[in-house]
């Protein structure tokens, strides 16, 4: 036992709780009385007492003289890790269990295992715990138990019937009354009316009957009635299974006995709750719902269970995993139902919490087209990650992967993406069912490379547009060339025009100040004749023409110079 007990405070310091109280281990039901060569069954159980616990070991003794172990049952355990199987020795009586489970419990009815006793001879039988230990999931193992409570069990001597008494009916005597009942029609069946009726048939040479109750399925009855009657009605009942007896009388004497079983049983199962076997922080989608009691009459028929609006299920065992259930709060209500149709009801609120969302920690913000996605994130250890892809104004693509032992998981797009905005997310499904939230959103973006592919030559589009600014500063450069060259041109042409026109000016004003001198000197002259005359006013004539066309023509030439 020390050995697993270090194994489990080892283990289980993974696990921890805020808050450490008192726990308890006992044995349920603590009393009871039974016939020996019968069985019955005593379960193990925690009382946690509001402390998350996660694991328990103990040793329970009993006399090996008194009592006898049939058998040992983890049906209903809220663990589900085992060290090593729960034992037991009938021959030095013990019992010998050590369990523990990932997810803590803090109800005050855990189960951990069912034995199965068989009393052996009258006694009053004790079975204790020796030793135990019920470890916190305090992240430190903590032992917080602080009691072990044993049971008390008599045992009574097996109930030895009487021999059935041999009746011979004489020759002529009734033969045996058909008894039927309408409130118990069917002898196999339990009924929860503890008012019986007992009907049968009298002959008409019947004057006499007899009839009695008892567990003895052959007696003779002694109670009398005389005139006989055809009916019994039985008030306020025991529980159990009895046998009703009649006997009729003539003038021949007693006739044959019938003999009629019926059962009763009118308490409800024993109270019971409801627990979670993955502890009380839900995570699956598909919880295990743990629930057990016991009837002492007629016995556990079945369970009916409902969750939420869902429809009720029967179940025959006291465990039911649920369907797919998202995650919210829902009543549970289980109902435990006898063979008698008897009920006792349990309610429990459940909550079932998403996964923790998987986490991106890695991808490439920028692709070029026709490259692949690759994406790696974190998320719950062994979980299968779904990721989700999505172009902008495109279709939802979906691919999934595996996270590792220690939640590590990655995955390369298995198709290279086209350009466009993407945006990436992730959820994950743990191998119970249960599912996370979906993880923040990325954004991916996918465009052509700053360069152009002419064949086998790429060409970057940076060198491009360099080549293109040199390419215009050239011909910018040529242009600015030209035009100075054409300036210099026109400057040098403007000189030459300027030089030209003052030549052609001075030359005129020589030949004018010539003209004018020699008309001054006609006009000195007196008594021009009118042939001097005439060619003096042609003279002047002609002069004023000249001066105004040699003008105009210096204005022409500016002004296509545009020297104006």
């Amino acid at each position: 036992m020390k050995k697993k007990t270090l194994f489990f405070t080892f283990f289980f310091t993974l696990f921890f709780s805020l808050k450490v109280n008192a726990a308890s281990l006992y044995l349920a039901p603590e009393t009871g009385t039974f016939q020996a060569g019968n069985s019955f069954s005593v379960s193990v159980k925690i009382n946690a007492q509001g402390t998350p616990v996660n694991a328990a070991d103990g040793v329970i003794n009993f006399s090996p003289n008194e009592l006898e172990v049939i058998s040992l049952s983890k049906s209903g355990s809220i663990f589900n890790l085992w060290p090593q199987e729960p034992s037991f020795s009938n021959q030095i009586g013990k019992v010998e269990f050590a369990g523990g489970s990932p997810q803590s419990f803090s109800g005050s009815s855990g189960q951990i295992l069912t034995i199965v006793f068989r009393g052996k001879r009258e006694t009053v039988a004790k079975v204790n715990f020796s030793s135990g230990s019920i470890l916190a999931a305090d992240g430190k193992g903590t032992n917080v138990l602080s009691e072990m409570r044993g049971g008390t069990y008599t045992i009574k001597a097996k109930e030895t019937l009487p021999p059935a008494e041999e009746y011979i009916r004489p020759a002529g005597g009734p033969a045996a009354p058909k008894i039927t009942s309408p409130t118990h029609p069917d002898s196999e069946k339990w009924y929860q009316n503890n008012n019986p009726v007992f009907q049968w048939k009298l002959p008409e040479d019947v004057k006499a009957v007899r009839i009695l109750v008892d567990k003895n399925p052959s007696s003779i009855p002694n109670v009398y009635y005389s005139p006989p009657i055809s009916e019994k009605k039985l008030e306020n009942f025991e529980e159990g299974v009895w046998y009703f007896h009649c006997q009729l009388q003539n003038d021949k004497g007693w006739g044959s006995i019938g003999h009629f079983k019926f059962k009763i049983d009118v308490s409800p199962p024993e109270k019971f709750e409801i627990s979670v076997k993955e502890g009380e922080k839900i995570f699956t989608t598909t919880p295990t719902l743990v629930f057990k009691t016991e009837d002492k009459v007629s016995g556990i028929d079945f369970y009916e269970v409902r969750i939420g609006n869902l429809d009720p299920v029967k179940v025959k065992e006291g465990e039911y995993q649920t369907p797919p259930l998202t995650p919210g709060k829902y009543n549970v209500v289980v109902k435990a139902v006898d063979f008698a149709g008897n009920e006792t009801i349990a309610v429990k609120e459940i909550e079932i919490s998403p996964l923790p969302a998987p986490k991106i920690l890695y991808w490439q913000k920028e692709l070029k087209p026709k490259e692949y996605l690759l994406l790696k994130g974190e998320s719950i250890p062994e979980g299968e990650v779904q990721v989700f892809l999505q172009k902008r104004g495109g279709e939802l693509e979906v691919e999934k992967t595996f996270s590792n032992s220690e939640g590590k998981w990655e995955l390369v797009w298995p198709k290279p993406l086209e350009e466009g905005v993407y945006q990436a997310w992730a959820k994950v499904k743990d191998k119970t069912g249960g599912e996370s939230e979906e993880s923040e959103k990325i954004t991916i973006k996918v465009s052509p490379p700053p360069f152009i592919k002419i064949g086998e030559l790429a060409i970057n589009y940076l060198t491009t547009l360099i080549t293109l600014i040199a390419l215009f500063a050239f011909l910018l450069l040529i242009v600015v060339f030209t035009r100075m060259k054409i300036r210099q041109w026109r400057e040098r042409l403007r000189g030459e025009t300027k030089e030209a026109a003052k030549s052609l000016i001075e030359g005129f004003k020589i030949m004018e100040k010539e003209i004018r001198e020699e008309v001054s000197r006609l006009d000195k002259k007196p008594g021009l004749s009118k042939e001097e005359e005439k060619i003096y006013q042609k003279l002047k004539e002609i002069l004023e023409k000249t001066q105004k066309t040699i003008g105009k023509e210096i204005e022409d030439i500016e002004k296509i110079l545009k020297l104006k």
